[in-house]
C-alpha cells in the first residue's frame, strides 16, 4: 500500500521552514526592554505609580507572562511590585502554557468561551470592569491592555437591548457560513461592550498602552478583538440591513446607534498602540529560514479566499514555478481562508486547504509538499493546527478508499489526515497572527 514518506527530508524541512514562522511572533521574544522603555517612558517627567494590566485573546497570558518576566529583568524600567492586572483567555488556555513561560504570580487570569461566547464571556467583561473600578485608576497610573484574536469571543457582553442568544446566534451562522474575520467584527465592535473603544470608558484618567498582536489581514487594528481600544473614526458609516441578511434590523439598529453615541464620545484616554507582531511578522521569520535551510529566494503569497480554492492555487502557482526552474524552491504564503461547513465531517481551513492541494499534485514530477498551519496552533472545531501534504498523499488517500472530493464535500479534512498521519500538531501556541503556508519543490 503507498504510504506518504513521512520521512522525506522535503516535508521536515516545511516543518522546520513553519516553526521559524511561528517562533518569530513569540511573545517572549517580542517583549524587550526596548519595548518596556517605550511603555514605562524612560524619559517621562513623571513616574508612573501603578502598571495596571488587562488583556483579551489567544495571547493574553503569555503576553501577561512576559510583561511580567521582562519586569523582573528591568526593574529600573518597570517595578515588579507595581504590577497586577487581569486578563481574559479562552477555555482551556489557561492549563496549557508552554514550560518556557512562567505563569504570571500578580496578574489574575480567566477564560471565556471561543469561537462562540457564552455567559463566562459576559462574566469575563464584568470581572474587568469591576478590577478597573476598584482600582480607582489616577493620571499617575498606567493600564497596559493586552489585545489579541480571540478577545471577540472570550470579552464578549452584548450591549443593552442585545441579548446574548442573539450574539451568539450571529456568531454561529457567520462561522459556519464562511464569514471572515472582518465582516464578523465590524459588526461585533458595535454590539458589544468593550468593542470600539468601550475599555476606554473604564480606564479614568490613566495612560493606556495598548500591545496588540493582529489577527487580521490589514492595517486596521480597530478589528482585532473588536478594537477595545480603538474608538471609531468620526463619520464612520452605517452599516445596511442587506450587507448582513440574516441579522435582525434590531441588531442593525442597535449597532447603528452605538455607533452614533460612539464617534460623539468624549473619552479623554490617553492611547498609544503599538502592533507587536503580525502575519507578516511571521512570513518574514519564515523566509529567513527558508533561505537558511536551502530555498535561496522564496516567493510571497497571499492567503485567502475558501480554503479549497487557496490550495488549489498554491500547488498550480508551485508546479508553474517548478516547470521553470530546476533546483528548489520554497512558497511563502500568509493569510487566512475561510471554509463553507456543508457537510457533518470534522476539519478546519487550514486542513482543507492542504487536501484540495495534494488533488492538484497528480500531474507532477517533482517532490513536493504544501504545509499549512494555524498560528494559534488550532484549526477549527480540531486539535491540529492544520496539516500537509506530499505528491504521494493523492495515492495514499485513494488506497485507502478515500476520495479528495469525498473529502472535502464533507468537511472531513481532519479524519483524512489524521489515518495517514499528515497533521501538524502544536496544541495552543499562546500566539495568533493568522495562517501561514509553506510550499516547496526539493531539488532535482
Amino acid at each position: 500500500m503507498p504510504e506518504v514518506d513521512r520521512h522525506d527530508r522535503s516535508v521536515d524541512d516545511a516543518v522546520r521552514i513553519w516553526k521559524a514562522g511561528l517562533a518569530a511572533v513569540d511573545p517572549l521574544l517580542i517583549v524587550d526592554r526596548g519595548l518596556l522603555e517605550r511603555i514605562a517612558g524612560r524619559r517621562r517627567s513623571r513616574f508612573t505609580k501603578r502598571y495596571v494590566v488587562v488583556g483579551c485573546g489567544k495571547a493574553a497570558l503569555s503576553l501577561a507572562s512576559a510583561i511580567e518576566s521582562a519586569a523582573k529583568r528591568n526593574p529600573d524600567l518597570l517595578e515588579p511590585s507595581s504590577l497586577s492586572g487581569i486578563v481574559t483567555v479562552p477555555k482551556g488556555y489557561r492549563d496549557t502554557l508552554p514550560k518556557r513561560y512562567e505563569f504570571p504570580e500578580s496578574i489574575s487570569v480567566i477564560e471565556g468561551a471561543h469561537p462562540t461566547p457564552d455567559q463566562s464571556s459576559v462574566d469575563a467583561v464584568n470581572r474587568t470592569i469591576s478590577f478597573l473600578k476598584h482600582a480607582n485608576l489616577s493620571s499617575d497610573d498606567c493600564v497596559i491592555a493586552l489585545i489579541s484574536g480571540g478577545g471577540s469571543a472570550t470579552w464578549a457582553a452584548p450591549i443593552d437591548g442585545l441579548s446574548l442568544d442573539e450574539l451568539v446566534a450571529f456568531t454561529d451562522h457567520e462561522l459556519r457560513d464562511g464569514g471572515d474575520i472582518i465582516r464578523m467584527n465590524v459588526l461585533r465592535r458595535l454590539l458589544t461592550k468593550f468593542g470600539s473603544g468601550g475599555l476606554l470608558q473604564f480606564t479614568g484618567a490613566a495612560r493606556v498602552e495598548a500591545l496588540i498582536i493582529s489577527d487580521v489581514p490589514t492595517s486596521d487594528l480597530s478589528i482585532v478583538a473588536s478594537g477595545p481600544t480603538h474608538l471609531p473614526p468620526a463619520g464612520l458609516s452605517m452599516i445596511s440591513e442587506g450587507s448582513y441578511p440574516m441579522v435582525s434590523s434590531n441588531m442593525i439598529a442597535l449597532g447603528n446607534q452605538r455607533a452614533k453615541s460612539l464617534t460623539g464620545a468624549a473619552v479623554r484616554a490617553r492611547v498609544t498602540h503599538h502592533l507587536l507582531a503580525d502575519n507578516r511578522s511571521a512570513i518574514a521569520g519564515a523566509l529567513r529560514e527558508a533561505q537558511e535551510v536551502g530555498y535561496p529566494t522564496p516567493s510571497t503569497l497571499h492567503l485567502s479566499g475558501e480554503a479549497r480554492q487557496a490550495g488549489s492555487y498554491l500547488t498550480r502557482m508551485l508546479t508553474r514555478l517548478s516547470r521553470s526552474h530546476s533546483g528548489p524552491l520554497a512558497i511563502i504564503a500568509g493569510g487566512e481562508t475561510t471554509v463553507r461547513v456543508v457537510g457533518s465531517g470534522k476539519g478546519g481551513r487550514n486542513q482543507e486547504c492542504v487536501i484540495a492541494s495534494c488533488r492538484e499534485m497528480d500531474s507532477t514530477t517533482r517532490k513536493m509538499v504544501v504545509l499549512c498551519g494555524g498560528t494559534d496552533g488550532i484549526d477549527g472545531p480540531t486539535a491540529a493546527a492544520g496539516g500537509w501534504v506530499t505528491e504521494r498523499t493523492l495515492m495514499s488517500l485513494e488506497s485507502r478508499g478515500l476520495l479528495v472530493d469525498a473529502i472535502l464535500d464533507r468537511n472531513d479534512s481532519h479524519t483524512a489526515l489524521s489515518k495517514i498521519d499528515s497533521l501538524v500538531l502544536t496544541g495552543p501556541t499562546h500566539t495568533n497572527v493568522m495562517d501561514l503556508a509553506v510550499c516547496l519543490v526539493a531539488s532535482d
